[in-house]
């Protein structure tokens, strides 16, 4: 750990991924539109997990913000 460059992003991607498909299914069982924040992780290889099997739309705070997202493929 004492070798990390901060400022540095660590996940339990499993973790991630198991609350994003949890999120993901309240989603559908209640017929909303999943649009999650990215304004925290700002990757797009923590967006894909939680867009999944949806629109791929996401949240974002800051028009820089939109403008860094448009660059963002998080459908796939």
């Amino acid at each position: 750990m004492n070798d990390l460059k901060t400022p540095c992003l660590l996940l339990n991607i499993d973790r991630v991924r198991r609350n994003a498909e949890r999120m993901s299914d309240v989603a559908n069982r209640n017929g909303v539109r999943l649009r999650p924040h990215v304004k925290t992780h700002k990757r797009i290889d923590v967006a894909r997990p939680q867009t999944a099997g949806h629109s791929g739309a996401i949240t974002v705070s800051t028009l820089a913000e939109a403008a860094a997202a448009m660059s963002m493929d998080t459908s796939r």
